[in-house]
């Protein structure tokens, strides 16, 4: 929360700009709630009208006529912040759709004797007419007012849906003794929709039942029962504007021109075929107890030919879709109708109705012999929605984890991590595992009160949201293993601090007995100097009882025996220092596991080297020499410990500082009479 003070008010602005790395598939839920939004109204007119002439008793003509209206208005928010409309974002769509359908009908229905006869000869005229006016605007300027004059980017874009299908068909239905029925029928459609050369397209139907109930007379127990058997075919067309190159206006101008452009983003396709199904149907419909309980029992199988669809297409060629006719698509599955009425009295009654249904499809042969095409893809993500042979339609498709005979998942020894393989797997599919639903109607005498209860289970959804939930640990399913895990590494660190310490007190003890050699050597060394020169040496000692060093000089002694007494103390010296450093080789964890290149690091190094030996810090207020900035080295003094980039130098005088080379993967030691360098730097893990 940012709160900036106004004369008279302090007006405080809320944003999302640090939630999740402003990850738009993982907006803060709050932020939706309660600053986001989106509206929408709906209001549907509908008007039928029915004329009937009745030419004989046995023939008459019918007309009829309805539109649907639908007026649809949507409003789609994004407050400033939002991931993915940083400057905020106001879309506006307004739908108003019409549906016309005009049908005209002669009926002819008789009987003779046993046998009853109807038929049907009629056409029909199905029109549609959408108009749709989006209007989206960007910019946000003025926040307080979620409205069109609040955005400084604003832009109107129109768009139609128009088809018309023109319509002849007959039927003719032939009955006995009310027990056996034969119908069949003949349709003729034309789709505005389709190439001209294909867009008429005729299908039939044939059909029989049997009412068994008429043979066995069991009254009120069964006074209903019936099994039916049907062939049929049906085509269809596809939506408007598909068959050629659309050209819209762009929004934008250049003086004195009018811009262009191709609208499509599918490939049109001007061969394009009807889609033709073939289906065959048997059912079963049984009632008892006087109609009150029905149960209607259905098996189908349906094969479409010359699906119509749009199949993902490379990017480069400048449209993402392009439109063809399918191979084969085959649908088996099984209905089931349950309908009771619980509760009957004169003035009230109670409907109860449950329904099931069970589809499986799979696609048989694709276009050109393909095994598989994509139908949508997210290219961002590796995955897609595609029409596979021998799966289902509509399948999730992309990579996945690599599995053992069982499908458990493998794991890479030397990572930890799942193995992936990148090849094509199907991930799950895009159709429901079954469908079902309640219907309840309660009346009584002319009022009713109805409820509608849906049910769809088992279709796979790829989820952004709960794929960015998993990468950055929040979803519940990342917690398996995860205490676990802390454990197992708190004590794997426990383990290497332990061993750290037993080598630093090795090394410790090495370094004592190295310094108490090297003082022995040193006093021999000063013994033999006072007897050759007889001029005095003094001794140097640490206030708090480190090791000393020979910080003096005499005039009686040549250049080189001053050279040889500085040489032989700075190699003790650096003895003891390399001794006690020497632990840290190979270890990749030392100093918090960082090479020392920054302040913090040379100065945890430094104080713990100065700390082992007993040494006072050094002689300026820079006593860590260096550390974080640069160092003259001709300020250094025995002693010295000066730390420069990824490089920690122990100067015990007599030569010069030697600036070394970087080392890779663990702390080099190195040293000679003169100086002694420690070179770290963090392992490549």
């Amino acid at each position: 929360e940012i709160c900036a003070c106004l004369v008279g008010s302090e007006m405080c602005i809320r944003d999302s700009s640090n939630w999740n790395g402003m990850d738009p598939y993982n907006v803060n839920p709050y932020w939706d709630v309660y600053k986001n939004s989106n509206n929408s109204k709906k209001d549907q007119f509908r008007f039928n009208g029915k004329v009937v002439w009745n030419i004989t008793q046995h023939l008459k003509i019918q007309g009829t006529a309805g539109a649907e209206l639908n007026w649809f208005t949507f409003e789609d928010y994004k407050a400033p912040t939002t991931p993915g409309y940083e400057s905020g974002y106001l879309q506006n769509n307004n739908f108003r759709n019409r549906m016309y359908n005009f049908e005209l009908l002669a009926l002819y229905n008789n009987s003779w004797g046993d046998f009853d006869f109807n038929a049907t000869l009629g056409g029909n005229l199905y029109k549609v007419n959408n108009q749709t006016i989006v209007t989206t605007a960007k910019d946000m300027k003025i926040r307080d007012v979620v409205a069109l004059m609040s955005f400084n980017e604003v832009s109107v874009e129109p768009y139609s849906y128009r088809k018309q299908i023109n319509s002849v068909y007959g039927a003719v239905n032939l009955g006995w003794k009310h027990m056996l029925y034969f119908d069949a029928t003949l349709r003729g459609d034309q789709s505005s929709t389709l190439p001209i050369s294909n867009n008429m397209y005729i299908y039939p139907s044939f059909s029989g039942s049997f009412v068994f109930s008429e043979l066995l007379k069991l009254g009120d127990k069964l006074p209903y029962g019936k099994v039916r058997m049907s062939w049929a075919q049906v085509g269809s067309d596809t939506d408007p504007y598909q068959l050629g190159l659309v050209y819209t206006k762009s929004k934008f101008a250049y003086p004195g021109y009018t811009i262009g452009y191709i609208s499509n983003g599918t490939i049109p396709n001007k061969d394009l075929k009807p889609t033709k199904t073939n289906s065959f149907e048997m059912g079963l419909e049984l009632k008892f107890l006087k109609n009150r309980i029905g149960l209607d029992f259905t098996y189908y199988s349906q094969l479409s030919k010359n699906q119509i669809m749009g199949m993902a297409s490379s990017s480069t060629s400048g449209y993402g879709y392009r439109l063809i006719n399918a191979g084969e698509i085959e649908n088996k599955g099984v209905e089931i109708a349950l309908n009771t009425r619980p509760i009957q009295t004169k003035d009230f009654s109670w409907d109860l109705n449950f329904n099931f249904s069970k589809n499986s499809n799979k696609v048989k042969k694709l276009v050109d012999d393909m095994d598989m095409f994509e139908l949508e893809k997210a290219t961002w993500l590796d995955v897609q929605v595609a029409a596979k042979v021998g799966e289902n339609f509509g399948s999730i498709v992309g990579p996945d984890f690599q599995r053992n005979e069982n499908g458990d998942i493998l794991i890479d020894p030397s990572t930890g991590l799942p193995m992936y393989d990148k090849s094509n797997h199907v991930l799950g599919n895009a159709s429901w595992d079954w469908t079902g639903g309640v219907y309840t109607n309660f009346s009584y005498k002319n009022i009713s009160l109805s409820a509608v209860f849906d049910v769809k289970v088992g279709a796979d959804l790829y989820s952004m949201s709960a794929r960015a939930a998993h990468e950055t640990g929040k979803s519940m399913a990342t917690l398996e293993g995860r205490e676990a895990w802390y454990k197992s590494e708190e004590a794997r660190q426990a383990a290497e601090a332990a061993e750290a310490a037993r080598q630093a007190e090795a090394a410790r003890q090495a370094a004592a007995e190295a310094a108490a050699s090297s003082a022995a050597n040193n006093t021999t060394t000063a013994d033999n100097t006072l007897s050759s020169t007889g001029s005095s040496t003094t001794t140097t000692t640490p206030s708090n009882g480190g090791s000393s060093y020979d910080d003096s000089s005499s005039s009686d002694t040549s250049s080189s025996d001053d050279s040889s007494s500085s040489s032989s103390t700075g190699s003790a010296t650096g003895s003891a220092i390399v001794s006690y450093a020497t632990q840290f080789i190979g270890n990749p964890y030392v100093w918090g596991g960082t090479s020392l290149t920054n302040g913090a690091d040379c100065s945890g190094f430094i104080m713990s080297v100065y700390a082992h030996f007993g040494y006072d810090l050094p002689h300026s207020s820079s006593a860590l020499r260096g550390v974080g900035r640069g160092v003259s080295y001709a300020e250094a003094q025995p002693g010295d410990i000066i730390c420069y980039s990824g490089h920690v130098a122990i100067y015990i005088g007599g030569g010069a500082i030697v600036h070394a080379s970087n080392e890779r993967d663990g702390i080099k030691i190195s040293s000679n009479a003169a100086y002694t360098t420690i070179l770290a730097v963090r392992r490549v893990v």
